[in-house]
């Protein structure tokens, strides 16, 4: 009976340090808070964020769910806080670097994001040299790499390439670059006992905020909302 109490409590023990463990490696690292505020006009005539590519697998803003992200990555958590109107899912990833690693954050607002949790926006912002990935924010694969927006935009973008790419920014502040896109989209719907089909008319805005530092984007902002 001894020699069993004795083996039922180291085992006890085990488990609760394996516990411990895994508690402590998955806690989440969740996004940076940044200013969410547009102050700035509509000035493109196009979205300068809609999609997110890694390597060949594509996630599309609005479109592609955070579960998918996860299988096509094949790794990650999908992660929660706030309620209500803050209400935002995320994964986070980590890309390493020789230089500097980066950090990429891709989020589905609670609302917006609907039941299965898709795509609204992403930030990504450059590490320190010595940052190191965790369980909450596991590397990515450099099959899933490089990463990069709607016309090659990314992290390490230098200005002549966003005024070819994107062109002139909606507002200029600081350290901050924003592009902004705002206009309609139309869309078949059809209510339950409805016989046919109707066009409704919705709101869809795309914004990229990015932030320049000696010359290169070290912090980028991407977000696209489809409301009515």
């Amino acid at each position: 009976m001894q020699q069993l109490s004795k083996l039922t409590l180291i085992q006890l023990l085990a488990m609760a340090l394996v516990f411990c463990e895994v508690a402590i490696a998955a806690e989440p690292v969740p996004p940076p808070s940044f200013p969410e505020e547009i102050t700035a006009p509509p000035t493109l005539r196009f979205k300068p964020a809609s999609r997110l590519t890694m390597g060949k697998f594509v996630a599309h803003f609005e479109e592609t769910t955070l579960s998918q992200v996860i299988k096509a990555v094949g790794i990650g958590s999908i992660n929660h806080q706030g309620d209500a109107g803050n209400s935002i899912y995320w994964i986070c990833y980590t890309i390493p670097g020789v230089e500097a690693s980066q950090r990429i954050w891709i989020i589905a607002d609670g609302e917006m994001g609907g039941r299965e949790h898709s795509i609204t926006k992403v930030i990504a912002t450059r590490l320190p040299v010595d940052a190191k990935s965790s369980d909450g924010c596991p590397n990515i694969s450099k099959l899933l790499q490089p990463l990069s927006l709607d016309r090659g935009i990314w992290l390490d973008s230098n200005v002549s390439q966003l005024t070819k790419a994107i062109g002139k920014p909606s507002e200029s502040r600081d350290d901050w670059r924003v592009y902004y896109y705002s206009g309609k989209k139309f869309r078949k719907y059809q209510r339950p006992g409805d016989r046919v089909e109707r066009i409704v008319e919705l709101d869809e805005s795309s914004v990229l905020k990015l932030r320049v530092e000696e010359g290169k984007v070290t912090t980028l902002i991407a977000a696209k909302v489809t409301s009515s």
